[in-house]
Parts: C-alpha cells; sequence; structure tokens
C-alpha cells in the first residue's frame, strides 16, 4: 500500500529557552489543516487580550478555552500555529522510549 501524507498543526509560544511546542491536530488535507490553525490563532488573539487583561489567577482557566487547541500554552509572547507536511506510513509500531515497555514490545 502507498504511503499517505498527512497534515499536522502544531502550536508554539515563548522564545529561547522558554520556546514550546506542541501537535494539535492532524488532517489528510493540507487545506482543511490550514483552515484549523487559522481558527486556532484568531481564538487564541481573542483570548490573549482576554488573558492580558485578566487577574493572574484566572489565566489558566483561559487558556483551556480554545476550543480549537485545548492544550494550547500561551505565554506573554501569544501563540503561532503552523502546518507541517509528514509522510505517513502503515505497519507495525515498535515502541522504543517508552521506560515501562520491554525493549522490542511491537504493537
Amino acid at each position: 500500500m502507498a504511503n499517505k501524507t498527512i497534515y499536522v498543526v502544531f502550536g508554539n509560544s515563548g522564545e529561547y529557552s522558554d520556546f514550546r511546542d506542541w501537535p494539535v491536530v492532524a488532517y489528510d488535507t493540507e487545506d482543511s489543516a490550514i483552515g484549523h490553525a487559522e481558527k486556532a490563532k484568531r481564538r487564541a488573539e481573542e483570548l490573549k487580550v482576554l488573558m492580558d487583561a485578566a487577574e493572574w489567577n484566572r489565566r489558566e482557566a483561559l487558556q483551556k478555552t480554545n476550543e480549537f487547541d485545548p492544550h494550547m500554552n500561551m505565554d506573554y509572547t501569544g501563540v503561532d500555529y503552523s502546518v507541517f507536511e509528514i509522510e505517513l506510513r502503515e505497519g507495525r509500531v515498535r515502541i522504543i522510549d517508552r521506560p515501562s515497555s520491554k525493549a522490542g514490545e511491537t504493537r
């Protein structure tokens, strides 16, 4: 079977040693992924305005309200989103970095 291309949306925030990024969602079309990234960015910009005006103890709760990125992790720089094209291969998965699994375990 032929390999397939997927498009993964990543969020990122911070700079220098505080930079972090995370996967948000994957789509099988580039247009869908770009659309999702744009919606997540618009919502993040709305939330940043609210977070900047909010009391310190409400900021964390506001971060969890981005319906396009429930794991959003915004800092003072805001959040940006990118789409990456990745080849999806079919086959067995070999877990190599999970400490609780035995070496060579496959799923």
